[in-house]
């Protein structure tokens, strides 16, 4: 998606006049780079020793299911599980957040829940998944994902 994004950039500022500024390359805006290649910067994210991102993208990451898993065990990731599962997670955000003429009608009823009250944990989900990815808490019992990783938590 990178390059698509930086070549319809690069010609909205030609043909447009786009003007285009990058961020600064401190630590305020931290990604899979970081997560996957940089282990120092993200221990000592871990550790307290350094502030955390701002911001996290988790790119350079295979799939969602990893994206997922990974900030969950970074302990960046508070939407709840029934409202991250496809089709069903569909049905129940519909569900949640509309009711119907009837319910309306009736002003004894309290207001309809809304995504954020409904999908959002209140403090962040940890979980461990691999022992060999960067962990907001150890994960020494959890399998590796990569053949040749080394433990995080050392």
């Amino acid at each position: 998606h990178q390059q698509a994004m930086t070549t319809i950039m690069a010609e909205h500022a030609m043909q447009f006049g786009l003007k285009v500024k990058t961020m600064s390359g401190d630590n305020h805006f931290g990604g899979g780079y970081h997560f996957h290649r940089d282990l120092e910067f993200m221990r000592d994210m871990v550790s307290g020793k350094s502030t955390p991102p701002i911001m996290f993208h988790m790119c350079w990451t295979h799939n969602r299911d990893n994206k997922l898993n990974f900030m969950e065990q970074m302990g960046m990731w508070q939407v709840l599980e029934v409202c991250t599962t496809g089709v069903k997670a569909h049905a129940v955000l519909l569900e949640k957040t509309t009711r119907s003429s009837s319910d309306t009608a009736n002003s004894t009823l309290a207001p309809p829940p809304t995504l954020l009250n409904h999908c959002c944990a209140a403090e962040p989900i940890v979980k461990c998944h691999f022992s060999d990815k960067p962990s907001i808490i150890p994960c020494k019992d959890s399998p590796k994902i990569d053949a040749q990783g080394k433990p995080f938590w050392l």
